[in-house]
């Protein structure tokens, strides 16, 4: 994944910043993610609906859908109990 789409990531709101003294979560590690989840991840994370992603990307809601699911099982499987809890299915529906 480009640094320029990382970049676009916002910090999650409960993550402490660096200078605090309490420790951050791990990094998710991002590069796991195809290009397409990455992108449709980062506009849903920028509070866009499944059909504003889908006509970003120039495909259906059901493949925003699709992405934003398997962008969540991947993440998932290598973060554990890392992941913040909003960020759930239900946090990333956007019909």
């Amino acid at each position: 994944m480009s640094d320029a789409l990382l970049d676009l990531m916002p910090a999650h709101p409960s993550w402490p910043d660096v200078e605090s003294d309490t420790a951050s979560p791990p990094p998710l590690d991002l590069s796991i993610l195809s290009i397409r989840e990455g992108e449709a991840l980062c506009l849903r994370l920028e509070s866009l609906k499944y059909r504003e992603i889908a006509e970003r990307l120039g495909i259906s809601s059901k493949s925003v859908c699709t992405l934003l699911a398997r962008a969540l099982k991947k993440l998932r499987m290598v973060s554990g109990s890392h992941l913040p809890e909003t960020v759930s299915a239900n946090s990333l529906t956007g019909e």
